[in-house]
């Protein structure tokens, strides 16, 4: 696996970008502190979206295990089989609200890597809780 980093965030945001405003989105997702989200925003960036980040994880975090990449890529499992059961427990109907209201909503899925590779595998519950809701994954790279 040459994956370094990887961030997964869900995503609402308006095509033309018009401002996702004061946390509607977001407060339609209930979120708890028990949920373990990395972050949650309203308003970010010049478009203005809302964006939960759901995982943030780093290679060097398992720079101590004898098998870092076997550690980390058992530590993203992990994390997206959490985000499976977060998802699961979201009411469909905000973000079926959150699309009737003009606004795109997916899962952004973030990956920095080097040699120009990559190995990512997906948890079936993660993909299954995605499409309950509707939730297309975006992947992008820095290569």
């Amino acid at each position: 696996m040459a994956i370094q980093g990887l961030n997964v965030s869900l995503r609402a945001y308006h095509r033309e970008w018009g401002k996702v405003g004061s946390g509607d989105f977001i407060r339609s997702l209930q979120i708890t502190d028990s949920d373990l989200i990395v972050e949650a925003q309203s308003d970010v960036g010049s478009n203005k979206m809302a964006v939960v980040v759901l995982v943030e994880a780093q290679i060097s975090d398992h720079s101590a295990s004898q098998e870092p990449y076997e550690a980390f890529a058992e530590a993203i499992k992990s994390k997206l089989g959490h985000v499976a059961t977060w998802l699961d427990k979201r009411p469909p109907e905000g973000f079926d609200r959150a699309r009737q209201e003009g606004l795109t909503v997916d899962l952004l899925v973030e990956l920095w890597i080097n040699d120009d590779q990559m190995e990512l595998s997906f948890p079936s519950s993660f993909l299954a809780a995605c499409g309950r809701l509707g939730l297309n994954i975006e992947m992008i790279t820095n290569d």
